[in-house]
């Protein structure tokens, strides 16, 4: 009986898997880049699931003429049951993505817990090829005390998307930034 059960709960343990070991950190961002952060709070959404995309465009940390552009696909919401801070909820087949053109060295993502495991990182919108590598960095997570983890993904390209790979599995993350260059 107990090899049947396990035999059940293999495609579930096989579609929540395990993030990719974090590789050695990677270089210094690029003289005159620029850099934008993607939070709970500036992202628009609200507690309720979204039902159709959210494009958020932000101006960056240097120059806010320099805007960059991101859209939350449906369903997504806004966590606000951390006691740290609020976080953006992601829900099964739901992405993150760049509709901007600038190129973009890398991101950064602070995931709720240990929650990262439940999602690929990709650097293209059409999540094709393999989901990128994470790579550890030196930023401390929002929150550390709920495992919380914190890694850069080299993109390299002018697209990108994090999406949630997961069939039940709700993850969050406090912010995404971009490193890109106009």
């Amino acid at each position: 009986m107990k090899k049947y059960l396990l035999l059940a709960l293999l495609p579930l343990i096989l579609a929540t898997g395990c993030m990719k070991e974090p590789g050695e950190p990677l270089p210094p961002p690029s003289e005159g880049a620029f850099t934008v952060k993607l939070t709970a709070d500036n992202s628009t959404l609200t507690t309720s699931d979204s039902t159709e995309p959210i494009q958020v465009e932000l101006p960056s940390n240097e120059d806010a003429n320099v805007k960059y552009k991101f859209e939350i696909t449906a369903p997504c919401y806004l966590n606000t049951k951390s006691a740290v801070s609020n976080q953006i909820g992601v829900k099964p087949g739901a992405m993150i993505k760049s509709v901007s053109t600038y190129k973009v060295e890398k991101i950064t993502v602070d995931f709720y817990a240990s929650k990262g495991q439940n999602y690929q990182v990709f650097n293209n919108v059409e999540r094709t090829g393999d989901s990128l590598e994470p790579h550890v960095t030196n930023m401390s997570p929002v929150d550390p005390s709920d495992g919380g983890a914190v890694y850069d993904f080299e993109i390299n390209s002018n697209g990108w998307c994090i999406f949630n790979h997961t069939e039940l599995n709700k993850p969050s993350f406090y912010y995404i930034s971009v490193v890109f260059i106009k």
